[in-house]
């Protein structure tokens, strides 16, 4: 079994460390996201902070790599309320019926390699009310994305969640679930102390446009979430990683073929 050998930071730094294999690593605390008014709920390979008020995560995070990518699991479309969310969370009868579709936060096909891993991302805890255009289109195409991006033994650490605002409409018959104007997601990785991302927001609506029409800077992504990123990292390193938008470390600009 590979190891993954855990560095003591200094300062701030984030222990990346050396992670050879990190379908066998939990979340560090040190990489997640600062929540707001929300609980975070841990399961065996990623981590949300729900938020009660909207019915959702407000974020997911997990570790991918190549060898999280081999087929192992089936795939079975068993939703239902996530057990580890005190009080309890939506339920996939606060979906029926709406016109939505139950959109995962962190893809069942990011965890196809492990039957219990696969199995938790149809917690509903994990999806969001997404139009089944943008679910099934531009959302879709990037999350394949992602899966490219690290095969050749590549890991990035992935955040991902929706826009919530107070002032949004609803869906649910049991728990009042905010339907997102928008989601986002953050793909991070880190090489000899060198820090890079690339993060992208986009419209919760059907889109014709190729996904790298919506790279952003994390910057624009704290100023609509209200979420802190990457709050571990050094002062300057955080700084000079969210105000940019950098496509070099995927080695250029991404093309789709519809």
């Amino acid at each position: 079994m590979l190891l993954l050998v855990a560095l003591v930071p200094s300062s701030r730094e984030v222990p990346i460390a050396c992670i050879q294999d990190v379908s066998t690593v939990g979340v560090a605390d040190s990489l997640l996201p600062q929540a707001t008014d929300s609980m975070l709920v841990r399961h065996r390979h990623y981590a949300l902070s729900y938020r009660p008020r909207h019915g959702q995560a407000e974020w997911v995070a997990y570790w991918l790599a190549d060898t999280m990518l081999a087929p192992g699991a089936e795939r079975r479309d068993r939703f239902r309320s996530d057990p580890s969310v005190p009080g309890g969370s939506a339920r996939p009868s606060d979906y029926r019926g709406t016109g939505f579709d139950k959109g995962h936060l962190c893809p069942a096909a990011d965890m196809s390699w492990d039957s219990l891993a696969m199995e938790e991302t149809f917690y509903m805890s994990n999806m969001s009310p997404q139009s089944p255009a943008f679910n099934r289109g531009i959302w879709k195409e990037l999350e394949e994305f992602v899966r490219s991006a690290v095969r050749g033994g590549v890991s990035v650490f992935v955040i991902t969640g929706p826009v919530l605002a107070d002032t949004l409409r609803f869906i649910g018959r049991r728990t009042r679930v905010s339907i997102p104007a928008a989601f986002y997601k953050i793909i991070y990785r880190s090489a000899d102390s060198t820090h890079r991302a690339a993060a992208f927001l986009l419209a919760n609506a059907p889109s014709a446009s190729p996904f790298v029409t919506s790279l952003v800077t994390i910057d624009s992504i704290e100023a609509v979430t209200g979420i802190d990123f990457f709050n571990a990292l050094e002062d300057s390193a955080e700084q000079a990683l969210e105000c940019r938008i950098d496509t070099t470390w995927w080695g250029g600009t991404p093309t789709i073929r519809r």
